[in-house]
């Protein structure tokens, strides 16, 4: 028979609590979420599964100051794991400290260097403290390295060429995601060809576009697209007459 003890018994509920706390916060009930996660600090002081899971729904509501003193105190108590400065890494990012997001994401990758979503996190730190080329490198580390990041890192290593003008080679980065029909690269290529003045495969490209994502985060703004090119005439409904 294995006997438990007092802290044996007070950190297994404080994991349950966390188990119960962290499948709220993915169905959104951040209250519920936030209590559970409280709850497990009461069984064991300094849980660091609790302070992760209250990191995250101070995120989740905004209050990035909560966040970055949770996240702090993660890294505290669990030195080695690079979710702390990963997660600490996107707070600062969203506060616009593209150094300190820089600074995070390269602590969380020398304890992770084989992490992808840590690579991404890179690029995006990269961009915001001015450094695109070093971003440029994580984003083609990525592109070669991970498929299921490979459409993201595509688009975004895409979007800094277009920025210097290298629209040819964004155009060509983004072809192997748009075959998959990944609408971010759907959009960004209809805008190379209408900046190009292709219209033939603009609207090509945004009908795929709707057809991938109808009510995506750009479908308003295709279908407005699509309309000022029928007014023009350079585009016929397929209704028209």
């Amino acid at each position: 028979m294995v006997l438990f003890t007092d802290l044996d018994m007070d950190r297994y509920h404080a994991e349950l609590r966390c188990e119960v706390g962290m499948a709220f916060a993915d169905e959104g009930l951040l209250d519920r979420a936030e209590s559970e996660f409280e709850a497990a600090l009461e069984y064991v002081d300094g849980f660091p599964e609790a302070l992760f899971g209250l990191g995250l729904i101070y995120v989740a509501r905004g209050s990035l100051e909560e966040a970055e003193e949770k996240f702090l105190e993660f890294m505290e108590a669990e030195p080695a794991d690079c979710r702390g400065p990963l997660e600490l890494s996107r707070v600062y990012l969203s506060t616009g400290d593209g150094t300190g997001a820089l600074d995070m994401a390269s602590w969380a990758h020398d304890l992770s260097p084989d992490e992808p979503a840590i690579w991404m996190q890179m690029a995006r730190s990269a961009v915001a403290a001015g450094d695109t080329t070093l971003a440029e490198t994580w984003l083609v580390r990525t592109v070669s390295g991970d498929q299921a990041l490979e459409a993201e890192a595509r688009v975004f290593l895409a979007e800094i060429r277009r920025l210097r003008g290298l629209d040819g080679e964004a155009r060509e980065l983004l072809l192997p995601a748009v075959s998959d029909g990944y609408p971010p690269a759907l959009w960004m290529l209809a805008g190379i060809y209408l900046d190009w003045g292709d219209h033939m495969r603009a609207v090509d490209t945004i009908r795929r576009y709707l057809a991938a994502a109808p009510c995506g985060e750009m479908a308003d703004s295709a279908l407005l697209v699509l309309e000022e090119l029928a007014e023009s005439g350079e585009y016929i409904p397929p209704d028209s007459p």
